[in-house]
């Protein structure tokens, strides 16, 4: 399972007790009829909320991260077909494969000149 996964989990998790923390009631019923609010059902919401807002955090961070380690895999995946191409550009123009460092350090001094 990836990073990805887990923050999405994570997201979806702390969207639900989200959702549970806020619909909590806060009030009891007192002898004269009336409703009341209850400190420790107060205090009960606040952690519940706090909780789930951490969950969702942590979940997004997870998910951003997996996001740059996935883009960063393409990428690679990316330079490394470049480099392939390269190298059989090298064996059709009958010129040695292993030049392909020195081809590439070339091209990026023509490029920041």
């Amino acid at each position: 399972m990836g990073t990805r996964t887990i923050g999405l989990i994570a997201l979806v998790v702390g969207t639900l007790a989200l959702f549970y923390s806020l619909s909590l009631d806060t009030t009891i019923l007192s002898n004269d009829g009336d409703r009341i609010y209850n400190n420790g059902l107060l205090n009960q919401k606040t952690n519940y909320l706090i909780a789930s807002c951490s969950i969702m955090v942590v979940g997004a961070i997870f998910y951003c991260i997996g996001h740059l380690v996935l883009m960063s895999e393409q990428q690679n995946d990316r330079l490394l077909g470049i480099i392939r191409l390269l190298k059989m550009d090298l064996v059709n123009s009958g010129q040695d494969p292993s030049r392909v460092d020195e081809v590439i350090i070339a091209g990026n001094k023509k490029k920041f000149e």
